[in-house]
């Protein structure tokens, strides 16, 4: 039996949204940066979806990296979205 998890989107303050992914046990694996509106958290969504299915895996050992990593690829999110 084949378990999806699945985005959920949130609206936060100010009319703001966001987005979290759910593991199929209702874990939260990922949750978003903020959005101006809905169409901008769904195309948000659909970034993820496409860049994350064929996403390499690759291990960085400097112990600052991980900070910048994760501003990279939230940059990249972010234009993928616009």
């Amino acid at each position: 039996m084949v378990r999806n998890g699945k985005f959920v989107i949130k609206q936060g303050r100010g009319g703001k949204t966001h987005f979290v992914l759910l593991a199929s046990n209702g874990r939260v694996v990922v949750t978003s940066e903020t959005y101006e509106s809905k169409q901008s958290c769904l195309k948000g969504i659909e970034a993820v979806k496409r860049l994350a299915a064929d996403a390499a895996i690759t291990e960085d050992s400097a112990t600052s990296a991980p900070t910048a990593s994760k501003r990279a690829a939230a940059g990249k999110l972010a234009a993928a979205a616009k």
